[in-house]
């Protein structure tokens, strides 16, 4: 059945009424949750079941449980948690986290235009590997196409320092020759 608003009824409940999804396969990065809701609080709502079952939001449950929350918006769908549909949507919320991607660029970006990234769950390691991939994803060939080129000659110490920029660069996606 095909969900409509009517069907799906945003409430707040107390949250010792609500259960985890005993079947739920996500292992859910449960302290990078936990941390979020320290800084932010609880900011989405979670899809319940008819008979109080988290069927997606469970790691947000937990983080809402621990930080003493005591209330939650939820969403109710009118069905309980063993039917299909149930468990079909319990699944393809998980799904849907592993299939999604970010713009690469689009997201580092809006990191530096924060002031502090970590509180959005991006330390500076992770912003420096942002910048890293985008400057390998902009030396990628698209569609048979050869990238522009520049030839640039470097001056290295040791041969052992050439040998390790040169692995570097390789590694990067960079032609090194000599």
């Amino acid at each position: 059945m095909r969900l409509t608003p009517d069907q799906v009824k945003p409430e707040l409940v107390d949250i010792d009424r609500l259960r985890p999804h005993p079947d739920n396969p996500r292992n859910g990065d449960q302290e990078f949750i936990n941390a979020s809701i320290d800084t932010h609080g609880v900011f989405r709502t979670i899809v319940v079941s008819s008979d109080d079952v988290v069927l997606a939001g469970n790691h947000t449950y937990f983080g809402a449980l621990e930080a003493g929350e005591t209330q939650l918006w939820i969403s109710r769908v009118p069905f309980e948690h063993t039917s299909e549909q149930a468990r079909q949507i319990m699944l393809v919320d998980n799904r849907a986290a592993d299939l999604g991607r970010n713009d690469t660029a689009q997201l580092l970006k809006v990191l530096q235009d924060l002031d502090d990234t970590a509180p959005a769950g991006y330390g500076e390691d992770d912003v420096a590997e942002l910048v890293a991939q985008l400057n390998r994803e902009s030396h990628t060939p698209i569609s048979g196409e050869q990238p522009a080129s520049l030839d640039l000659t470097v001056t290295c110490k040791s041969q052992r320092e050439k040998k390790a920029l040169a692995r570097r660069l390789t590694e990067e996606g960079f032609t090194v020759e000599g």
